[in-house]
């Protein structure tokens, strides 16, 4: 039998990609000679942390939901996965290489074991090692919800240790080992396994979950985040972290991420769409439907904006370059995601945008 379709959800996919598209942009350039503006873009920045953590977490409570009650077969599974994610994803590093290679670089020379590393390791384009992530959890999905379901009356146990052996790797990383690159371990599933899991504990009996959520005060939420939000200030400018490569992989990020979560889920869940907000929720959807597809095309249309503003001679540091390139950036992906999956084989390019309960 057909589950209904989870609308909150897309709700939280568009938060998740604003949140995306708003790290690329709003981050490429700092107005470094003025510390009001400046201090003003790192804090844009640190509140949009909360996106790749979504979109993780809803990954696990899609999938846990779809399958958690039904017998599932590893290759089918494995199969429909690949190929919702995997052919978008090698259509679009093929285009990255072919663009960074002619467009950028200004050569015809591609080598070919340069492309099979870059399609291995997600580096076709800076953004892509979600997809490299995503597909992790994919494989080892099946064996996580054998044993989850075994436990399934431990599952606030679970949670919690599940938190803290998370923030135990994070604290190894962020204080003893962060001459490692971000870069690399990021694409590594267990520095993300927490919000994975948590997603699969709220698909496994969602609506019990959404009440319990609901009944929880949401003036004791916001001010946890607050507090967090600011710890994440803190350690960013205290810690020297603009001269590091460590963004997702600080401890605070996972706990100021964790309460952006129940926050979002709380709201979208009680969210009352009046004449008001008629406008802003259905375009915050229609982000949502279509992030997939704008997850993957974005960084083009961020390089391309960027260099058409400099062909321009808008002033890169000036007030208004971020949010003008964010504003362009995030409408110009969606655009052109709606046109291409009206197309034929258009989901090969931008995925299935209005495919039920799966996530970009």
């Amino acid at each position: 039998m057909r589950k209904r379709y989870l609308t909150n959800l897309d709700y939280l996919k568009g938060l998740a990609i604003i949140g995306v598209v708003a790290i690329h942009t709003l981050g490429t350039e700092y107005p470094l000679n003025n510390d009001f503006l400046y201090t003003m873009y790192i804090n844009t920045i640190n509140l949009s942390a909360f996106s790749v953590p979504f979109f993780i977490f809803i990954s696990g409570l899609v999938l846990t939901y779809n399958y958690g009650d039904i017998k599932m077969n590893y290759k089918e599974f494995i199969r429909k996965r690949f190929l919702a994610i995997l052919i978008p994803y090698l259509i679009w590093s093929f285009i990255y290489i072919i663009y960074n290679t002619v467009e950028i670089e200004k050569t015809f020379d591609i080598n070919p074991i340069s492309i099979i590393r870059k399609l291995i390791t997600g580096n076709a384009e800076f953004h892509l090692y979600y997809i490299v992530l995503i597909i992790q959890f994919y494989l080892i999905f099946p064996f996580i919800l054998k044993y989850f379901l075994k436990f399934k009356e431990q599952h606030t146990n679970l949670l919690f240790l599940i938190f803290f052996f998370n923030l135990l790797i994070i604290f190894a990383y962020y204080y003893q080992f962060d001459y490692l690159s971000e870069k690399i371990l990021k694409k590594v599933f267990i520095f993300w396994i927490f919000y994975f899991v948590f997603g699969m504990i709220m698909g496994y009996n969602i609506d019990n979950n959404k009440y319990q959520i609901s009944d929880r005060s949401l003036k004791y939420f916001i001010f946890l985040f607050l507090i967090t939000f600011v710890s994440l200030d803190i350690s960013y400018f205290s810690n020297g972290l603009q001269d590091k490569n460590i963004f997702w992989l600080r401890p605070q990020t996972l706990i100021y991420a964790t309460l952006s979560i129940i926050i979002a889920f709380k709201f979208s869940n009680e969210l009352k769409i009046t004449d008001n907000l008629k406008l802003p929720a259905q375009l915050l959807k229609k982000f949502g439907q279509n992030s997939f597809g704008i997850y993957l095309s974005h960084a083009l249309f961020l390089s391309i904006s960027s260099r058409s503003f400099d062909m321009l001679h808008i002033d890169n540091h000036s007030f208004y370059y971020n949010f003008l390139l964010f504003s362009v950036v995030l409408i110009t992906s969606l655009i052109f995601v709606i046109i291409i999956s009206r197309l034929p084989f258009g989901r090969f390019l931008v995925g299935n945008t209005y495919r039920k309960n799966l996530n970009p």
